[in-house]
């Protein structure tokens, strides 16, 4: 390992130390002018330090916390992480980490800290999901500071635990036979909303896949829809897209590989899907040269040209959920139909509404959870129960009933 060496040159002192190797010959970085031979070994140790940096732009024993989570999130989270990401770890940069310890030094971070931080949030009630989020997320950017960037020695987050206890979780609300049929009575075949109930509730997907789906995703022949992408709405000036618009619609992979999947559907969302193809045909002849065509760019952003302005070599993408001329039906849009279901109708519902009931009424009615985890394209199984299942009334009753059936066979 190369060090500092001071040696004299006439009436000055001179530092020199050896740099990297150029084409194989050895390269000495060295300054002379010195007065004394203290100022050169001071100058050289700083010279030497500045050269092992190579470029970097902090100091990493004087950097903030602050400082760091802004390279971090420049220069790890907006070229790795997808776009819902980098959104919520934005959110949890500005709101929880830096008004909370972005200004301590980063190499003074320590888990007596964290664990303060996080309790004081613990009572604070916020729920032990967003807790575990903020520790997750954390530890993952001070992980980045340890390998590669080497920053410092280790990550202080992996000696902290979540706190257990935390404000109780939403609890997800079940649709009934007659509720849906009054949201479809409210919005019938035809209206723009209507395809997306319908998909939501026959396939227990999530809104952005849902609004994912393309035409060229249905097999009708063996009644499967192919779950591969997922629609994302980006808000681009929220985190540093200053040369795009403020909203842009992408068209995007989806997060995890289990999250692909193929889903079986039967006769009623069969007939309804042909239907609505039929219908779509029909407008697109209807408007003709007016009616909207959505391209893809090479970025994955969705835009729409009227199909005289549509060239072939665009991109074009056939969504499933459109309005009557063309134009996309977005997940953006469906806060309007959400607000009348819950105003008009009294149903006090979100669209993940729709998910949570397609698993619990499967498993209700003797669906195998290995089969309903693979429908809602969960990882673990742990997450099909733990997030979804209700423990409900039919399966207690289902419970004590089989018990009885064995009980009935034993000779008193």
């Amino acid at each position: 390992m190369s060090e500092v060496t001071a040696r004299k040159r006439g009436e000055k002192w001179e530092y020199r130390f050896e740099g990297a190797s150029v084409t194989g010959k050895r390269k000495q970085i060295s300054k002379s002018g010195f007065r004394t031979k203290k100022e050169a070994m001071l100058a050289g140790a700083k010279a030497y330090g500045e050269y092992n940096r190579a470029g970097m732009i902090f100091e990493p024993n004087t950097m903030s916390v602050s400082d760091y989570l802004d390279y971090w999130f420049e220069n790890e989270v907006m070229i790795n992480r997808k776009y819902n990401t980098q959104v919520a770890y934005k959110q949890f940069i500005r709101n929880y980490f830096k008004p909370s310890f972005g200004h301590y030094r980063l190499a003074s971070l320590s888990p007596t800290i964290l664990t303060e931080w996080l309790n004081s949030l613990r009572a604070k009630e916020l729920s032990a999901n967003t807790l575990k989020h903020l520790r997750t997320t954390l530890s993952v950017a001070l992980d980045y500071a340890v390998e590669p960037l080497q920053y410092i020695s280790s990550n202080p987050m992996k000696l902290v635990r979540t706190p257990k206890f935390g404000k109780k979780q939403k609890e997800r609300v079940l649709l009934d036979e007659e509720q849906f049929s009054r949201i479809l009575q409210r919005f019938p075949c035809g209206n723009r909303y209507h395809i997306p109930f319908l998909l939501g509730w026959n396939l227990g997907l999530r809104i952005s896949e849902v609004f994912g789906l393309t035409w060229d995703d249905i097999d009708f022949e063996k009644c499967i829809v192919s779950v591969t992408k997922q629609m994302i709405e980006k808000n681009c000036s929220y985190i540093g897209y200053s040369n795009q618009s403020k909203r842009s619609v992408y068209l995007e992979t989806l997060k995890t590989d289990s999250s692909v999947r193929e889903i079986k559907f039967g006769s009623t969302l069969k007939e309804a899907l042909i239907q609505e193809k039929i219908r779509q045909e029909s407008f697109e002849k209807s408007y003709g040269q007016y009616y909207t065509a959505i391209i893809m760019d090479d970025h994955s952003q969705l835009m729409e040209t009227q199909v005289k302005d549509f060239h072939k070599k665009d991109n074009r993408v056939r969504m499933i959920c459109i309005d009557e001329n063309g134009t996309l039906t977005t997940v953006n849009s469906m806060k309007y139909p959400i607000k009348i279901i819950q105003t008009d109708l009294k149903i006090h519902i979100d669209f993940h509404s729709f998910r949570h009931t397609h698993a619990t009424k499967l498993l209700d009615n003797g669906a195998e959870i290995k089969a309903v985890q693979t429908r809602l394209g969960h990882k673990n199984l742990s997450t099909t129960y733990d997030t979804y299942i209700h423990n409900t009334t039919k399966m207690e009753d289902k419970a004590v009933d089989i018990f009885e059936s064995i009980n009935e066979k034993i000779v008193h």
